[in-house]
């Protein structure tokens, strides 16, 4: 062994890898003539009639390849080693990607697909068609690809594309493939697929991992979105005020709790405002105008203090923007709608005031839709939602009655009926925008009598908590009074008492109720 080596104890590598004469080979070259000579096989070697038999020595016809044959027999056996064992190496690899190249011939559920090149070559002209016709975008590396499933033939793919990579507006390098469905028609032994000009969703989606995409063509999906990004939507028309649905709109700050526009036919709630930079979906998508700015708002109607005037021709609802004329809502105001309704509108990049106008009633009010709050001078008190005192009591005293000048005492149950704090009155009435109306009824019940008679809010004192006592008054006329207490609009908790003398009918009057106290609350319930 020893390192040595008989004539017949090559190895295998060996065998493919010296086919070179040694010393021994009668073809080895005289160093004195510079001829080849043939000396027969040596002592230390025997001869290798092998290379006689298998490997001829043939006349070297090409400069190439016998300068690629005296550089093999220079190399050194290690070095002719690997070369040999990288190549059966990257061989055994080829045939095994080989394996796992798409089949020309794909199948779907073990039928043969007619011309499935055509229909990947009709599915790319259909992605860059639908994107393109969505504003979106695609690379010169898009393209449609079938998905392997390898059941119930190793052939077999899917019935849908995987197409990309396509972004749109809002999309993420990520989820840049779409799903087109593939519509198929069995011919024979043949079936025809076909594919659908638009996605089964069209929100791109990230590859799944379990998919293998193929082509006939063997062409492989680039590298992500193949260095895409989203595109920006095309501009809105300048000037823009339309109505939109609310799926339209990206998240927008809820309003001020104040941006209430409360008026005796209608009131009018803000709930949302804010800056935008684009609206829509899909091919409706848009950006503000070149030197403008979005700015989406949602509003919510409901009925004023007086239903009845829901449909009053002085009211008028719209937009101000720096001072011009107001611009009419693009939607019908009523009827309303009872879950809001959103709009955009397009107003200058710089700009000192966009306001929501309202006018009810010869009374204009307005709503900052830069900062979502009201403006100064609107009706504060209908800003609140807590203008109604639900709660119903009743106050046991005594009295003295005087009838005609006969006194007798009696028991006395006062009861008090809910309070209401109010802005217009029945013939549209009103105290300034800083003030309000308070409406109270009271009722007195002597005991064993089935009647309970009013009170007159004029007999009535209302004292504000750490304020000064307000005297009620008749706001309306002779034949239809309205009597209430004019009070603050920030008007909160008070008490109710009565003047030491009270008439309750004519020549009869009732005194000793100075006791009875009547608390009136307008608090959140």
């Amino acid at each position: 062994m020893g390192g040595t080596r008989t004539a017949g104890g090559h190895s295998a590598i060996e065998w493919l890898l010296d086919p070179a004469p040694t010393v021994g080979d009668a073809a080895a070259p005289d160093t004195a003539t510079g001829e080849r000579l043939d000396h027969g096989p040596t002592s230390a070697e025997a001869p290798r009639p092998w290379r006689r038999q298998h490997l001829p020595a043939a006349p070297e016809r090409s400069p190439w390849l016998a300068h690629w044959r005296r550089g093999w027999h220079r190399a050194g056996r290690r070095t002719q080693v690997v070369i040999v064992v990288v190549g059966l190496v990257a061989g055994t690899i080829a045939i095994w990607y080989a394996d796992r190249t798409p089949a020309l011939h794909p199948t779907l559920a073990g039928v043969r697909v007619e011309a499935p090149a055509s229909v990947l070559a009709t599915a790319d002209r259909q992605l860059r068609g639908y994107a393109l016709g969505r504003s979106g975008s695609v690379s010169p590396q898009s393209r449609c690809y079938f998905d392997r499933t390898g059941t119930p033939a190793r052939s077999d793919v899917a019935n849908t594309l995987y197409c990309g990579p396509a972004l749109f507006y809002d999309g993420s390098a990520s989820a840049a493939y779409l799903q087109f469905p593939l519509a198929a028609a069995r011919h024979g032994d043949r079936v025809t697929l076909t594919p659908a000009p638009t996605p089964v969703d069209p929100v791109p989606a990230a590859l799944p991992a379990e998919a293998v995409l193929e082509r006939t063509d063997h062409a492989q999906p680039p590298s992500g979105a193949d260095g895409l990004t989203p595109p920006v939507p095309p501009p809105a028309a300048r000037d823009l005020f339309v109505a939109v649905d609310g799926s339209d709109v990206p998240g927008v700050q809820i309003a001020s709790p104040r941006a209430i526009m409360g008026g005796l036919g209608l009131t009018l709630t803000l709930e949302a405002v804010g800056p935008i930079d684009h609206f829509g979906h899909n091919s409706t998508e848009r950006s503000a105008p070149a030197g403008q700015r979005l700015i989406a708002f949602e509003i919510v109607m409901s009925d004023g203090e007086q239903a009845s005037r829901v449909d009053a021709p002085d009211i008028a609802v719209g937009v101000r923007i720096d001072g011009a004329a107001v611009r009419a809502l693009p939607h019908a105001v009523l009827p309303f709608a009872p879950y809001g309704q959103w709009f955009i509108v397009a107003v200058p990049a710089v700009t000192r005031g966009v306001n929501l106008v309202f006018g009810d009633e010869g009374i204009t009010q307005s709503v900052s839709l830069l900062t979502g709050e009201p403006s100064p001078g609107n009706i504060e008190v209908l800003q609140r939602t807590d203008r109604v005192d639900s709660i119903i009591n009743a106050f046991d005293s005594s009295a003295v009655i005087d009838d005609h000048g006969q006194r007798r005492r009696v028991a006395v149950t006062i009861e008090k009926d809910p309070a209401y704090l109010e802005y217009f009155g029945p013939q549209g009435q009103h105290p300034p925008p800083d003030h309000a109306y308070v409406q109270v009824a009271l009722c007195y019940r002597i005991a064993g009598a089935a009647e309970c008679p009013p009170l007159s809010t004029s007999d009535m004192l209302l004292t504000p908590t750490g304020g000064r006592p307000i005297r009620g008054r008749n706001v309306g006329t002779g034949s239809l009074p309205y009597d209430v207490f004019e009070v603050p609009a920030s008007y909160s908790t008070g008490n109710l008492t009565l003047a030491s003398t009270v008439t309750i009918a004519p020549g009869v009057t009732m005194s000793g109720l100075t006791s009875v106290s009547v608390p009136i609350l307008f608090e959140p319930q």
